[in-house]
């Protein structure tokens, strides 16, 4: 088995060249054929994705959930998918809780030479894949305006504080939203769309899962600060919508988009699910777990 593992200095609050020693020794335990490669633009980090694709049956890498996109963009497209394996090393990795994946160093390691490959959900959002989540609206801004240094200092607490001040600034998604043969007139502080479980720091529904074929649309009342009470504490105020495929279009100037945290220039969306297309290294336990859940999705159809 041949593995390559790419990182960045530059990603979240901890610097992941502190173990390159003990990651190196690690893997090249575990794979027979072992390379290491630093990017340091998205160029870089393309190019060493698509060599992965290429030339290596597993795709190693560290970084915070604007690299899991990056990543997924890079080989969804591909011919051959290398089989990933991540270490999270962002501010919340929100893509690694729907995987209990472990920010620390021994534990994310011990889960990539001792785990299992085992298959993930992700959507397409117009010509973008998405990991884990799509937003706009209120709220959805905050993981891409957080400043790199506040994130390294307080880590979290850096997009908590950026949420106070949305509570206190009124914001509007005015649009219509079709799915499942419905049309829905969507007039909401923010929309949300989940791949998962988590986002923001935060469990948001812990039943849903990653890998059961479709995804979770929320779209809140509007309300006191910016109808976050209603999402938080009043899910009866919240519609939840499960679909595998949706359409959106603006009935109110548009709204920036936010996709797996990161900045996405879009206006109107078509949002598809692409079940299972990509493969992610998992303790043999949580793989149980999902597998179960994906027969049990398989036996709803």
């Amino acid at each position: 088995m041949k593995a390559l593992f790419i990182y960045s200095s530059l990603t979240g609050h901890n610097s992941i060249k502190m173990h390159l020693s003990l990651i190196e020794q690690k893997l090249k335990e575990k794979f027979i054929e072992f390379k290491m490669l630093e990017t340091k633009t998205k160029e870089e980090l393309k190019d060493a994705c698509l060599l992965a694709c290429n030339e290596y049956d597993y795709l190693i890498f560290a970084g915070g959930d604007g690299t899991v996109n990056a990543v997924i963009n890079n080989v969804a497209d591909q011919e051959k998918k290398p089989i990933l394996g991540y270490i999270p090393a962002g501010t919340t990795n929100d893509f690694a809780k729907n995987f209990h994946l472990s920010s620390n160093i021994h534990s994310a390691l011990k889960n990539i030479t001792k785990g299992v490959p085992t298959p993930f959900d992700i959507f397409k959002v117009n010509n973008k894949y998405v990991a884990y989540v799509l937003a706009c609206g209120a709220f959805s801004e905050i993981s891409y305006t957080a400043k790199r240094g506040p994130k390294k200092v307080v880590g979290p607490l850096a997009y908590y504080l950026l949420a106070m001040r949305d509570v206190f600034i009124p914001r509007r998604v005015i649009g219509k939203l079709s799915c499942n043969g419905k049309s829905y007139d969507v007039n909401t502080p923010f929309l949300l769309v989940l791949n998962g479980n988590h986002v923001g720091g935060f469990y948001i529904n812990i039943k849903n899962k990653i890998n059961d074929g479709k995804f979770n649309i929320y779209i809140t009342k509007p309300g006191v600060f910016n109808g976050l009470l209603h999402y938080l504490f009043f899910k009866m105020k919240t519609v939840k919508i499960q679909t595998n495929h949706f359409t959106f279009t603006f009935l109110s100037k548009p709204t920036p988009w936010c996709i797996d945290g990161e900045l996405a220039d879009m206006e109107n969306v078509e949002v598809k699910c692409y079940p299972s297309h990509l493969k992610i290294i998992t303790s043999k336990r949580m793989a149980k777990k999902l597998y179960s859940q994906q027969e049990v999705a398989v036996e709803q159809k």
